[in-house]
């Protein structure tokens, strides 16, 4: 069973090449070189030259290949975009060089005395006649489906399929009744080569007039800022100037005439030029795309799990669109922070800056590509710091739990010429979407190893952190002889605070008590909650044992003042164990009971002894 591959669904879009103005001025200089030479010939248009049966053959042959080759590229082009006013515009180039296929074969003198088919001397003139009112109404009905955008699908394809169909059916039924019915047809072309009345005062007007009009029409619905329909236009004007040059002439066989017979050549492969023309720039596009998908895939596969690969993502996008710089900022309020950078930036990460105005953020806030192209840059105020490194940039903002974080940035030292193109604009988006999956992955990861390495209440290391940090420091210990402590301490009179005013009270005290201890310590040194009111305290690089003493006594006076919270205030104090690596044990698990156990007797004592009031649990008042 054969299966048809679906087709991709009718384009709402425009399908042409925008227009340069250069471009726009070379169509100009083409119809006044056009209309000068029309000019030039009206002194000699009735001038009598005899028939040239060669020159209208190969006349003829051009304008056959160049319409039907026109109406392929035309036809590959709406199959390739799916843009309906393309199939249309296709079917009047075909039925354009089937018209000038059958002139051809026709016209007397080119292939034979009186034409093939058995034509008559009206034959070829009528086939000429009807191919310019054929082609003339397709390209009306063309502009009108162009103006027809917002139509279904649906009707779009049945609009198309019908204009198609006529095409086809008036072709055949014209060919009939030129070659089949000639005896039945008015003389368009006298026995002595001149035009009929028929033809000066009905054809030929109705023929000059009508593409002026379709011209209007099809600036009108298109304008004239694409590539396709600008020429067009011009290949319409064109026809008319070709009709007016017949005009002139006056009959066949004069230099008016064989004058029009050239401009007919001449609009044919203009058009075909510009049909090349689009192809080409289609191809070229499509390699483009081809080199932006593999960039695109890269760029992927480099991925953005980490900060450094996040950077590496950046460079490489950066370096495939052509921008100097790229970097990732924070938005924070009125300022924004570079956390990354690519390229050679003339900033470092971290730098901050000012933004300029809340039209940035506005501008950021839309969820879409932000180009910017000013001297200065625009979310910043330093103008001097800035205003001379900057002059191109595109932001691509950064969202994290539908909330703007920031943008991913990319800037050029000098203007850029060329815009950014569908794909580039994709892969940009792509890699916004890919740091914002960085940075959410990160604070994740953040938060996970705090929940698992860091209590919760304190954001002291927990038993984990603990045990990891005694770990390394018990194999640096036995590798460079290196001696440490471990100071175990428990609050004396906690749980009366608990009792007294609740557990949120006791959550303060816990709060500044981890407080206190960490502005005791050192750097290097490491304190943890354990659970509960027990805290370790690890001296790391003990070079005098007295120095363990010391810090005790420390630990010891951290607890004389008292601990404030809301309108009280309680007076705390604790017990603390303390084991010496490598005397008391060497491994961690020998180092914490040990100091457990100093612990425990240094509660026996205090029981034994009265309580001292750095010691005892006191309710003091504010």
């Amino acid at each position: 069973m054969v299966t048809r591959r679906p087709l991709r669904p009718y384009s709402d879009t425009f399908a042409y090449e925008p227009t340069t103005a250069r471009e726009r001025a070379a169509a100009g200089i083409v119809g006044a070189a056009l209309v000068a030479g029309l000019l030039l010939v009206i002194p000699f248009a009735r001038v009598q030259t005899g028939p040239v049966p060669g020159f209208v053959a190969m006349i003829e042959a051009i304008v056959v290949i160049t319409t039907l080759f026109t109406a392929s590229l035309l036809y590959a082009q709406f199959r390739m975009r799916r843009h309906a006013p393309l199939a249309v515009l296709a079917s009047g180039y075909a039925l354009l060089g089937s018209f000038h296929a059958l002139f051809l074969v026709t016209f007397p003198g080119a292939f034979a005395p009186n034409g093939l088919f058995g034509s008559g001397p009206q034959t070829a003139a009528w086939l000429g006649t009807a191919s310019q009112f054929g082609f003339v109404a397709i390209v009306v009905a063309y502009a009108y489906l162009e103006r027809s955008q917002a139509r279904s699908a649906r009707w779009k394809a049945g609009v198309t399929a019908r204009i198609c169909a006529a095409a086809v059916a008036y072709v055949m039924l014209t060919a009939f009744l030129a070659v089949v019915g000639q005896r039945f047809l008015p003389a368009v072309v006298l026995a002595s080569g001149g035009f009929g009345p028929l033809t000066l005062f009905g054809l030929l007007p109705a023929m000059g007039v009508l593409p002026v009009v379709a011209a209007f029409v099809v600036f009108r619905a298109c304008g004239t800022m694409r590539r396709a329909p600008l020429w067009l236009g011009v290949v319409l004007l064109t026809t008319a100037l070709q009709v007016l040059a017949d005009v002139l002439g006056g009959g066949r066989y004069t230099i008016g005439w064989y004058v029009a017979q050239l401009y007919l050549a001449v609009g044919s492969m203009l058009f075909f030029c510009v049909m090349l023309s689009l192809l080409s720039s289609i191809l070229r596009k499509a390699a483009q795309n081809g080199e932006r998908t593999r960039a695109l895939a890269e760029i992927v596969a480099l991925g953005s799990d980490t900060v450094d690969r996040n950077t590496a993502m950046l460079a490489r996008t950066a370096r495939d669109l052509h921008f100097d710089w790229a970097f990732l900022a924070q938005v924070d309020g009125g300022w924004i922070t570079l956390e990354g950078c690519a390229g050679e930036a003339p900033y470092p990460a971290g730098y901050c800056a000012p933004l300029a105005g809340d039209w940035v953020l506005e501008a950021l806030g839309r969820g879409e590509l932000s180009s910017f192209d000013s001297d200065e840059l625009p979310w910043c105020d330093d103008a001097i710091a800035l205003g001379s490194a900057w002059s191109t940039a595109v932001a691509v903002p950064i969202y994290i739990n539908e909330s703007l974080y920031g943008f991913a940035g990319f800037a050029n030292e000098r203007r850029r010429e060329a815009p950014l193109s569908d794909a580039d604009r994709t892969i940009l988006k792509l890699v916004g979407a890919l740091a914002g999956a960085t940075v959410q992955r990160t604070r994740q990861q953040a938060r996970l190893d705090e929940l698992a390495f860091f209590d919760s209440l304190t954001r002291l290391p927990n038993r984990v952190l603990l045990n990891d940090r005694l770990k390394c420091l018990v194999a640096e210990g036995e590798r460079y002889k290196r001696d440490f402590a471990v100071h175990f301490l428990d609050l004396d009179g906690f749980k009366d605070v608990n009792d007294t005013y609740g557990h949120a009270a006791g959550d303060a005290v816990l709060i500044e008590v981890a407080r206190r201890l960490q502005a005791v310590v050192r750097e290097s040194d490491t304190v943890s909650r354990l659970g509960g009111d027990e805290f370790v305290v690890v001296q790391s690089q003990v070079s005098d044992p007295k120095d363990v003493d010391r810090l005790a006594a420390r630990l010891r006076v951290a607890f004389d003042e008292p601990v404030a919270f809301g309108k009280e205030s309680v007076t705390i104090g604790t017990s603390i164990g303390t084991s010496r690596f490598p005397g008391d044990g060497r491994d961690v698990q020998a180092l914490l009971v040990r100091a457990d156990q100093q612990l425990y007797r240094a509660k026996e004592r205090a029981r034994r002894e009265p309580l001292a009031p750095s010691v005892a649990f006191l309710r003091q008042k504010p």
